[in-house]
């Protein structure tokens, strides 16, 4: 994840555009994930993981 977040992150912050940090997992079978959303909209990973992924976490 550090080279996604870093190529993803770094440009947005230089350019000051607001990004969220998501941490979603499921139990059965356990899958945890992290992405990057822009204004709800998930950038550079799969557009349906709210739909899959229970939220833990927004920062």
């Amino acid at each position: 994840m550090p080279d996604i977040c870093t190529s993803t992150c770094a440009p947005c912050a230089i350019q000051k555009i607001a990004l969220k940090l998501i941490i979603g997992a499921k139990t059965r079978p356990f899958c945890a994930h992290a992405w990057v959303e822009h204004d709800g909209t998930v950038i550079n990973d799969d557009p349906a993981l709210r739909n899959k992924l229970a939220v833990l976490l927004e920062c």
